[in-house]
């Protein structure tokens, strides 16, 4: 059988079409080779068949039909049936297949952010089919048509309490209808809410003042976290300015008021 991996494409298709094979451009390398080492095995099969009843034709009709020669008869008209159905499942193989690609889905897009443990695992759908995702921040989509099947009761309580974001994929008044119309400034984006404890006095005050109380509450978690953890940019500046704002707003955020009580008690002991 010849070694055609050296062929170039174009080679292989025109010694193809001598041969009788549909091929074309729009076929792999691979595809093509395998049509033609398919014919070589017709051919070598058709030759073998021809030769055998050659040598069958040659015995005289007076004389008993020697078994070795019968054998081969036999063994020829098992070879002609194999043949048969090989060509069948060739021709099969070689009819025009109609692919049908669905045209693409509106998506509704959602980013999960929540001060929850690095290892807590939250899924999305039935059997979590819309996504999965660990820790506190993360991202997935659904189709738009299929959105009703994420809004059970736990996932309106995420997106009620600002945990579950929808980035896009909903006009205005579907946003409305869901409540989250978010208004601009009200909820932390993804780069403020992974560096939130890092971000300056100043600009930490104007992104808190304007937050939803969700990511309000989010804020202080994170704060008391990263003072407990020891983290040097939680300094008493800082959280004296956003214990201020939440007194003037008449929020009921303790977290600021705790770290300063337990800074106040860490200097008193020194």
């Amino acid at each position: 059988m010849a070694n055609y991996a050296t062929t170039k494409k174009d080679e292989l298709i025109a010694l193809a079409q001598e041969k009788g094979i549909e091929a074309d451009a729009s076929m792999t390398k691979a595809e093509i080779i395998a049509k033609l080492e398919e014919a070589e095995k017709r051919d070598e099969l058709t030759e073998k068949s021809t030769e055998k009843r050659d040598e069958a034709a040659e015995i005289p009709a007076e004389k008993v039909e020697d078994p070795t020669l019968k054998a081969l008869r036999e063994q020829n008209e098992m070879l002609q049936k194999q043949m048969e159905q090989l060509q069948a499942q060739l021709l099969a193989m070689q009819k025009p297949q109609v692919i049908q690609v669905a045209a693409d889905t509106e998506r509704v897009y959602f980013l999960w952010q929540a001060e929850v443990a690095d290892y807590n695992l939250v899924t999305f759908g039935p059997g979590g089919m819309y996504g999965s995702i660990t820790g506190k921040t993360g991202t997935f989509s659904v189709p738009k048509n299929e959105l009703s099947r994420i809004l059970d009761n736990r996932t309106r309580g995420f997106i009620q309490k600002r945990w579950l974001i929808v980035l896009d994929g909903l006009t205005d008044d579907e946003r409305e209808s869901l409540g989250v119309a978010y208004k601009e400034g009200e909820i932390l984006d993804r780069k403020a809410f992974e560096r939130m404890v890092d971000i300056p006095k100043d600009a930490i005050c104007e992104i808190y003042s304007k937050l939803c109380l969700s990511h309000k509450e989010m804020v202080g978690r994170r704060f008391y976290e990263a003072w407990q953890a020891m983290n040097p940019a939680v300094t008493r500046e800082k959280v004296i300015a956003l214990r201020n704002i939440t007194r003037n707003m008449g929020l009921g955020i303790k977290a600021f008021q705790t770290i300063l009580q337990e800074m106040n008690a860490s200097e008193e002991e020194d």
